[in-house]
């Protein structure tokens, strides 16, 4: 969880370093709108501030949030079970 969120936070280094520096050869990457060093929250930037793309970029955002959290909460739901309390104490 914690590199999903340092990936976030790297949006302005990737967005600065690599902005029209590479062009896309293969043709499926081409539909999707996204370059090879996009990140992926930068490729929803690209989606939403080049080709106002705001349909995709949401359904892609809330999968990504759906999955995410499903994830943390059956990490936390095992990490806190509770079970082991009386070893910590």
């Amino acid at each position: 969880m914690t590199d999903f969120v340092k990936n976030i936070n790297n949006f302005n280094v990737i967005y600065l370093l690599t902005q029209d520096v590479y062009t896309t050869t293969n043709q499926a990457l081409a539909n999707s709108q996204a370059k090879e060093v996009d990140l992926l929250v930068t490729w929803l930037f690209r989606l939403t501030q080049e080709y106002y793309n705001y349909k995709m970029a949401a359904v892609i955002g809330i999968v990504v949030f759906v999955l995410c959290a499903a994830f943390t909460l059956i990490a936390f739901g095992r990490m806190t079970r509770g079970d082991r309390e009386e070893v910590y104490q």
